[in-house]
């Protein structure tokens, strides 16, 4: 109410946004639920408080051009029933029912606050960062709680999140006073939150059904607990003034992004003690409107409480007067000095509305198709120390990406301040495997694997970038070495040989770079048997039937992956055959230069393990070719490192006078003289 106050003032007073043109408003108090049409026909209404029907309401002018409010779902869906009718703008601060974006049944609802989707989201990202997957969830009996809890429902359905059990809050009284049935409600509900395992409980409901809840949980000394709030009562001052609440846990709620409003704590102090005493009025004579009798001692009580909190939530309604303010601006065609004074009919005022875009204190302010104004979102854990702010924030969450981020430390009941565990079974040992318990994925026991068995816990299931990998990083890099190693025995075989009785070829092959050439054709040609492999054998992960057990399903990259092995092995065994080939030619070449017999070796040893693995995957399947296959390319790898550069580094080690330019020429030139 202060906030739309202020706003209005300010753009009055200090705004060049609307000159010569005065805001006015009208407030009025629909008491939470239970006077919404009232007040809705009366704004409807004319001067007179004649609400005309008439066939065609595009002319009409009613007493407002504008609605904001009310502050909860309940009431917004009521009232916007009427409002829609008339395309009668309405802007709810608080409202964040999914309902209200559904523009076939509200055309005329905008939000300055996220939908419930983004309230649950962040409380979900919220649970799995500090890996609770064991909750109860307690709802209002209303459809704040019934809705609030289906969509948290829908967004667990995954299984991450288990809730041990949902309870209904009763619905109070309008005095607040606990009736018997009440009581025992509440305390069977409190009972069976002593009794769970559990111990984060998600409180989805409004504030005026958690009183007597709390004043229970108080009394049955119920204690040990994380309490998630939901937005309604998250930043509540008369919850937060129960000060014993802080022995029962910690308390953390989702509440709209704090932004301070320069002037408004002066602004709201100031009007509350300028207020004339009320002493002279009597009870029959008291309302509940601007006329409030004890809204000056509640003002005061909670002053402190409102100043450290940063007042949350009056951004929202302060932004809503300023994007009406902004739509006038736009619709009367407004200068920087004066406003055309002209008739402002409520649906062509909606039609600018929609299309406001400004930046206010810092924040973009422009609503989305489904009316939406994408605020971000706090995590606010509950202080009760003094002359501190009493709902510190600890994480922040993004509407746009839907991302929880920024989490800060938060401090905990625990005896030593460490993050509580609430989880219905713990993590299995390396060695065992989980067997379900009852109808919930998070409880579990814990059983040692069979002898002969092993499991799995780090490669995960295979994924489409993962099948991709394992089918062409290696073959490629693995085309490259053998590729090299071919280049390398005819280069042998080329020095000593094809030099003498080629000498023009051999000058071509030096000039153009012939090894680069050659090892970059033979890639490219792998690149194109690799692609054609894929287009063959798609990469996508694959179920199949265990052949030795048809109940177990096993995914896989693809079913034929043995025929993707073999299509993509041949050019590497044709590479490998040439290169023995070379390596053969060159027998006769000098000993401590020839590096023939150590490719020779490391291309027989290739060739013989390549089609070993080709024998043994036309006989066997599933896992154990798997098996081979890794088995043949570990000892392919040590094969090259042992065979081929083993000799290298034996002799770079032991001999290092047998490895400089000097010892490899003179070898030369002996070889040379000898043919010679």
């Amino acid at each position: 109410m202060q906030a739309m106050r202020f706003a209005v003032e300010e753009i009055n007073n200090h705004s060049g946004l609307l000159p010569g043109v005065l805001l006015g408003y009208e407030m009025v108090d629909s008491c939470y639920v239970s006077n919404n049409v009232q007040p809705v026909l009366y704004f409807l209404s004319q001067e007179d408080y004649f609400l005309p029907i008439q066939e065609d309401y595009s002319h009409y002018v009613p007493r407002v051009v504008a609605v904001i409010g009310p502050d909860n779902s309940e009431s917004t869906i009521t009232v916007a029933h009427f409002l829609s009718l008339f395309l009668l703008p309405q802007i709810t601060y608080s409202a964040i029912s999914d309902e209200l974006r559904d523009k076939l049944r509200f055309p005329a609802v905008l939000r300055t606050v996220p939908g419930a989707d983004h309230q649950i989201e962040a409380m979900v990202q919220l649970l799995l960062h500090f890996r609770w997957n064991w909750i109860i969830v307690l709802v209002s009996s209303d459809d704040y709680g019934r809705d609030n809890s289906q969509l948290l429902s829908k967004r667990l359905a995954g299984g991450d999140i288990c809730i041990a059990f949902q309870a209904a809050l009763p619905t109070p009284q309008p005095s607040q006073v606990v009736t018997p049935q009440e009581r025992r409600r509440l305390k069977v509900i409190v009972d069976k939150l002593q009794q769970s395992s559990a111990r984060v409980v998600v409180v989805l409901s409004p504030d005026l059904a958690l009183h007597n809840f709390f004043r229970e949980v108080l009394r049955q000394n119920f204690s040990g607990v994380v309490w998630i709030a939901s937005e309604s009562w998250a930043i509540n001052p008369v919850l937060h003034n129960l000060t014993e609440l802080r022995h029962t846990g910690t308390f953390l709620g989702i509440t709209p992004h704090s932004v301070r409003i320069p002037g408004f704590s002066e602004f709201r102090v100031r009007r509350a003690q300028a207020r004339p005493p009320a002493s002279n009025r009597t009870s029959l004579g008291a309302t509940c409107n601007q006329e409030c009798d004890t809204c000056l001692d509640t003002i005061k009580s909670f002053n402190t409480i409102l100043t450290l909190s940063g007042e949350r939530g009056v951004y929202n309604v302060y932004a809503a007067v300023y994007a009406i303010a902004h739509a006038l601006h736009s619709l009367l065609g407004c200068s920087q000095t004066n406003c055309p004074k002209e008739v402002v009919y409520p649906w062509r005022l909606l039609q600018e509305i929609k299309k406001v875009n400004f930046t206010l204190l810092g924040h973009h302010i422009h609503f989305n198709q489904q009316g939406d104004l994408p605020m971000p979102l706090e995590v606010v854990q509950w202080r009760w120390l003094l002359n501190q702010n009493p709902f510190q924030s600890v994480a922040f969450y993004c509407p746009t990406q839907r991302q929880l981020k920024n989490i800060r430390r938060v401090s905990w009941h625990t005896p030593n301040d460490t993050i509580p565990v609430s989880t219905c079974s713990k993590d299995c040992q390396p060695g065992q495997k989980k067997k379900a318990l009852g109808i919930h994925p998070c409880c579990f026991e814990c059983l040692d694997c069979l002898p002969g068995t092993f499991l799995n816990a780090t490669a995960g299931p295979p994924t489409v970038s993962t099948c991709l990998c394992r089918q062409t990083f290696f073959t490629f890099c693995f085309t490259i070495c053998i590729a090299c190693i071919t280049v390398r025995s005819f280069q042998i075989v080329c020095v000593f040989k094809l030099a003498r009785r080629f000498p023009r070829a051999y000058a071509y092959w030096v000039r153009y770079h012939g090894p680069y050439v050659f090892v970059a054709f033979m890639t490219a040609l792998k690149v194109g048997i690799v692609a054609g492999s894929l287009l063959v054998t798609s990469a996508s992960p694959t179920a199949h039937a265990d052949p030795n057990d048809p109940k177990t399903m096993i995914l896989s990259c693809n079913p034929n992956y043995h025929k993707g092995i073999l299509f993509n092995t041949i050019l590497d065994l044709l590479l490998s055959v040439v290169g023995f080939s070379f390596a053969y030619t060159g027998k006769g070449l000098p000993t401590n230069y020839n590096e023939a017999k150590f490719i020779t070796f490391c291309m027989t040893f290739y060739f013989t393990s390549s089609i070993s693995l080709c024998t043994f995957m036309t006989v066997y399947e599933g896992v154990l070719v798997t098996i081979m296959d890794l088995l043949v390319i570990v000892l392919n790898l040590l094969g090259i490192s042992l065979g081929y550069f083993g000799p290298k580094c034996y002799m770079i080690l032991f001999h290092p006078e047998q490895n400089t330019p000097a010892y490899f020429n003179s070898v030369i030139q002996r070889y040379t003289m000898g043919r010679d």
